[in-house]
């Protein structure tokens, strides 16, 4: 796999966050500068800075040529969403649920978003497609060759990646080690999944509640991406809201290494926003959010952004939760509730009386018009 001067270009830039993280030892790297140093040795500190400027207006260069509108950075009390420039707030969008679901939706006010590695239905969710494996393993190619040599010169080393010196053993270790960060981030994402349709479909009722008991009880939230935004406003952290993108996992090819290239963590949150075309007809909104990124210290995310790690991390770890259950303003959520083809005359009065006793008022139920008969004349 070959690259031009912006993809190494871009390789280097992302070396550079990594030694800076990780190496120790006499300096290999000029002109690094005093807060990043200070911001290593004071990893472990809640209050240390979030990133440099220098950092964020790469990634803010990277994100406007790939697209994307992303904030430059994100407070521990702010809300921010990173979303297309092309997906609108007016966006309608559904998503089907069981009424045990649902209830659990209305009583608690939260969105329940799992872990990708729990979806029964895809088991690619978060497939590393090969040409992103093999533009990972180039990068650390570039960096043996750039640094590793000089490093030993230096008498310098690697924290938390012991070095044997022999490029044998060294570089097949190195691609290793990127994996299982890519393998810890993964599973650390939370998501929602929607579909944009304005009507509800068959096989969607099918696809999401395959149980034809549970169906007969079950019910189709309508929203816009601007309503649930503003009924998300009492999170905190990131949220990327994105429409999925069905290609052939086993031959598709990256539009450009930018969107990548931010490290470890923009890697997985670009891989979940793939899916085989199989699934095609489900024109899915993803909405994501993780307990990487937001909230948390600067020494955790060198850990799940750079090639090497950092010491003391087990990137082994069992995630410390399943799912995320993101705080919901019902108020003004609902566009409208659509209640199972097959479900009884009575389940609407049943939905009406589940949204009253929670307060949440001048909600629009209505059946689906799926199935529904009609006179031949």
């Amino acid at each position: 796999m070959s690259f031009g001067n912006f993809e190494l270009k871009l390789c280097r830039e992302i070396l550079l966050i990594a030694t800076l993280f990780a190496i120790i030892g006499k300096e290999i790297i000029p002109n690094v500068e005093k807060d990043l140093i200070e911001m290593y040795n004071h990893k472990h500190y809640e209050e240390e800075a979030r990133v440099t400027k220098a950092q964020l207006m790469r990634e803010k260069k990277i994100n406007e040529a790939n697209n994307i509108t992303i904030p430059v950075t994100v407070l521990p009390d702010q809300l921010s969403f990173v979303m297309e420039k092309d997906l609108e707030d007016d966006t309608v969008i559904l998503r089907y649920m069981d009424y045990d679901k649902f209830q659990y939706l209305v009583q608690k006010a939260v969105l329940y978003m799992p872990a990708p590695i729990y979806f029964l239905q895809d088991t690619s969710e978060g497939y590393l497609i090969p040409e992103v494996g093999k533009y990972y393993d180039s990068i650390c190619e570039h960096t043996y060759e750039a640094y590793i040599p000089r490093l030993k010169e230096s008498g310098g080393f690697i924290e938390g990646f012991p070095l044997s010196w022999e490029k044998s053993i060294d570089l097949p270790k190195m691609k290793a080690r990127w994996r299982q960060i890519y393998k810890h981030n993964i599973k650390r994402f939370f998501i929602s999944c929607w579909t944009e349709r304005n009507v509800d479909q068959d096989n969607m009722w099918r696809a999401y509640i395959p149980d034809s008991k549970k169906r007969e009880r079950s019910v189709a939230i309508k929203t816009t991406i601007g309503k649930l935004k503003t009924a998300l406003q009492y999170c905190t952290g990131m949220f990327s809201i994105r429409r999925i993108k069905y290609v052939d996992l086993d031959t598709v090819k990256l539009n450009s290494v930018a969107e990548v290239a931010q490290g470890l963590w923009a890697t997985g949150r670009y891989m979940l926003g793939l899916k085989d075309l199989c699934y095609e007809d489900d024109h899915e909104i993803r909405v994501m959010t993780d307990n990487m990124m937001s909230n948390t210290t600067q020494w955790y995310r060198g850990g799940v952004m750079t090639l090497l790690g950092i010491k003391d991390f087990d990137y082994d770890a069992v995630p410390d939760k399943q799912a995320f259950e993101a705080p919901l303003d019902l108020r003004e959520f609902f566009e409208e509730i659509i209640v199972s083809p097959t479900s009884r005359e009575d389940f609407i009065q049943e939905i009406q009386t589940l949204l009253s006793a929670n307060d949440v008022q001048n909600v629009k139920i209505i059946k689906s018009r799926v199935n529904k008969r009609r006179s031949l004349l």
